[in-house]
């Protein structure tokens, strides 16, 4: 695991992410972007998570620790195929219907 902090928080700047975990396989398990001990990324998940052969399991969007998206789902599940299986949105941490 690789973890960046500053004065004890998880936080890293520069679009990369502040706390990375790996598979024993050295494959990414999960990627999680902080600022100032939040889950925060305003250019993309905040928190996305792998399968242990390198593709995508979920993505999630966070601004300020909570989850939020105004251009689509801020919470994207998918199969081990890269086919969506579930998508949700929200807005300021509150669960809307799709638009």
């Amino acid at each position: 695991a690789e973890e960046y902090r500053i004065n004890d928080n998880l936080h890293r700047e520069g679009g990369k992410p502040a706390d990375i975990s790996y598979y024993p396989n050295g494959n990414i398990e999960q990627e999680r972007y902080f600022i100032k001990n939040d889950l925060h990324r305003e250019d993309g998940p905040a928190q996305i998570r792998y399968y242990p052969n390198g593709s995508i399991r979920s993505e999630e969007y966070y601004i300020n620790n909570v989850l939020h998206r105004t251009n689509g789902p801020a919470v994207i599940l998918y199969y081990r195929n890269g086919n969506v299986e579930v998508e949700g949105y929200w807005i300021n941490g509150k669960r809307i219907d799709q638009w």
